[in-house]
């Protein structure tokens, strides 16, 4: 299977598809807060040259908030370039 090839089967919902919510559950309802703080973790090592040092903190949010093969095929796909999500210098 190619890096790219996505789906439920994998435990990854399709981009673009909506999540739904219950505020009396926040807890449960972490999957928007994992896809920035993956996002973001990445921006900060674009932005500190590799430096994991300067981003530890939200390389330790996204891991505890994601599972682990979302985060998994998510990295498949940045080195496959075919990520959907937004990619450090590029805009």
């Amino acid at each position: 299977r190619r890096a790219c090839d996505t789906g439920w089967r994998e435990g990854v919902a399709p981009r673009g598809l909506g999540l739904l919510t219950d505020k009396r559950f926040s807890n449960t309802n972490q999957a928007r807060h994992c896809y920035s703080y993956y996002n973001a973790y990445h921006q900060c090592m674009y932005e500190n040259n590799d430096d994991a040092s300067a981003c530890f903190k939200l390389k330790r949010h996204y891991m505890s908030l994601c599972p682990t093969k979302w985060t998994e095929t998510w990295d498949e796909q940045r080195e496959a370039g075919c990520y959907n999500g937004p990619v450090p210098g590029e805009k």
